[in-house]
């Protein structure tokens, strides 16, 4: 059936060869002889070679037959979600002109390859954001369709510029349609506490503080961003790990396809098992990553609101003014408050 069905694109190839003419002058020859070393490569079981010849061949002179060619060296290459796409065009280029057997039984193979596939929605808030699939980017939403994508485990993630970046791993089903709603938090401004009612009183005398009393400030704001970046370190290395398991995962599950040995269920149950660890490692990484960021934060917001420690016999030494916030060291104690001009 396919060796006549490449005699007749050979024919329709070649019509019009018999004028003399260099093959760089007619399209229809140039076509003709790539498609014959395509279906020569074929029949030698190199696929490679076979797509880029029916390639070539098409470039030179479309015709719609090819395309299923093409498809039939991407499926022997083992990259069914590009036969689909070769398939699609075949059909669709093809028309009322594809007999209606051919049609029945590309159809019928078609679905049978989309058993393999999963379409992923993904959508943001809010939208604008850039969005990744096992970190090649898809573009930014709200994208064009949906994205077809092989069956198992996948990272979806979503950055953009002023809010913290968000991942989330799935797993997706043959044939399923998947919508996955990614939220991207915006970090709030810090807090602003209002100054309290200003009172009158007498201006209190400074008077000399001994220096062997004075307590150097605790250095809370750095211990704070220190936590966040060992924080931010943790996660992107358990990133890095579970990364690596599911492009495991992704091998194992393509190489359960076409594995029919007896042990194929126990590879089963393991490959599931790892595709639920996978899951809760990136719900810790997750974790671990908004942890990073409120650290961080909250470090930024100490060192910027802290005047400075000072002894608790300073305090009035020093006046300002206006109310600013005020920590207070000594070896009892470790207080804060707002002070200003009396």
């Amino acid at each position: 059936m396919k060796g006549l069905a490449r005699w007749f694109v050979a024919l329709a190839l070649g019509v019009g060869v018999a004028a003399p003419a260099r093959a760089d002058e007619d399209p229809k020859k140039v076509a003709h002889q790539h498609y014959e070393a395509g279906a020569d490569a074929m029949r030698k079981g190199n696929y490679d070679g076979a797509r880029r010849e029916f390639e070539a061949a098409y470039a030179a002179s479309p015709n719609y037959r090819v395309l299923y060619d093409i498809a039939e060296a991407e499926l022997g290459l083992g990259l069914p979600e590009l036969a689909l796409d070769a398939f699609q065009r075949f059909l669709t280029d093809g028309g009322d002109q594809v007999p209606p057997k051919q049609r029945e039984q590309v159809t019928q193979q078609m679905a049978q390859l989309e058993l393999g596939f999963a379409s992923l929605e993904v959508v943001t808030e809010p939208a604008g954001a850039e969005v990744t699939l096992d970190g090649a980017p898809l573009g930014t939403t709200p994208l064009a369709r949906p994205v077809r994508t092989r069956a198992g485990v996948h990272v979806v993630g979503a950055s953009q510029s002023g809010a913290a970046p968000v991942s989330r791993a799935v797993t997706l089903k043959g044939g399923q349609h998947e919508r996955v709603a990614l939220a991207l938090p915006s970090a709030p401004p810090p807090e602003r506490l209002p100054p309290p009612p200003l009172a009158t009183h007498p201006a209190l005398e400074p008077h000399e503080v001994p220096p062997a009393e004075h307590a150097a400030a605790f250095p809370v704001g750095y211990v704070l961003i220190g936590a966040g970046i060992a924080a931010a370190g943790v996660a992107g290395t358990e990133y890095a790990w579970n990364h690596g398991r599911v492009e495991r995962f992704r091998a194992d599950e393509a190489a359960l396809q076409n594995d029919t040995s007896p042990d194929r269920r126990d590879r089963v149950i393991r490959n599931n098992d790892l595709a639920a660890s996978i899951n809760r490692a990136s719900a810790v990484t997750v974790g671990l990553g908004v942890a990073a960021g409120a650290l961080v934060a909250g470090g930024v917001v100490w060192l910027l609101v802290e005047p400075g420690a000072k002894h608790v016999n300073e305090r009035a030494s020093a006046p300002v003014d206006a109310w600013v916030p005020d920590v207070v060291v000594s070896r009892n104690t470790l207080a804060a408050s707002w002070r200003g001009a009396w």
